[in-house]
């Protein structure tokens, strides 16, 4: 069965599907052109995962064990543009991404921050229930005040941290990948 025809479901992030027809034999550059070729025109990175491997162009389907009846995943991302900067790298002997996938974009952004709006909300509610605490004085107990006093303690601490590690200016630390240097010999 030198030239079989394998039905295999194309399953995207967004849990949608596609069903293709591909021969053992193809691949998966081949596929990608058959199947994506809209998609790769407009410059986008179109990636197949299978088994938890991300699958290379070179390959062909029966190299990668994919057999009738298979679920590849597959992810289609835009392809940004390298900075300046990216070039020197590459340029300068640094790692070049063969499948295109840009790692720098997950380096590269700032993560949300949510914890000052936890602080926020931390102190407000630290607030009402010492304004509880002052006056309904009978309904505390000592430990319960004692407790109370604590996680106030622990809140100072941590909005402290807050505060000094939000005036702390972080430089670019990137070393560059050759350092030209001068010997005396």
């Amino acid at each position: 069965q030198e030239d079989q025809s394998l039905r295999i479901t194309i399953k995207f992030l967004n849990e949608t599907q596609k069903s293709i027809l591909a021969n053992a034999n193809d691949t998966i550059f081949k596929v990608k052109r058959l199947y994506f070729a809209d998609e790769l025109a407009s410059n986008k990175i179109v990636r197949f995962i299978y088994q938890g491997r991300e699958l290379q162009d070179s390959e062909t389907l029966r190299t990668c064990n994919i057999r009738d009846q298979t679920t590849i995943h597959c992810q289609i991302s835009i392809r940004r543009l390298p900075t300046p900067n990216q070039i020197n790298d590459n340029t300068s002997g640094g790692h070049v991404n063969t499948n295109g996938f840009d790692t720098l974009s997950l380096i590269d952004t700032s993560p949300i921050s949510i914890s000052p709006y936890f602080m926020l909300l931390m102190t407000l509610m630290l607030g009402s229930v010492w304004y509880l605490r002052i006056k309904y004085r009978i309904l505390f107990t000592p430990i319960s005040t004692i407790v109370l006093l604590l996680i106030t303690i622990i809140l100072l601490i941590f909005t402290c941290g807050l505060l000094l590690t939000a005036r702390r200016q972080v430089s670019d630390t990137r070393i560059p990948a050759q350092l030209r240097h001068v010997h005396l010999d």
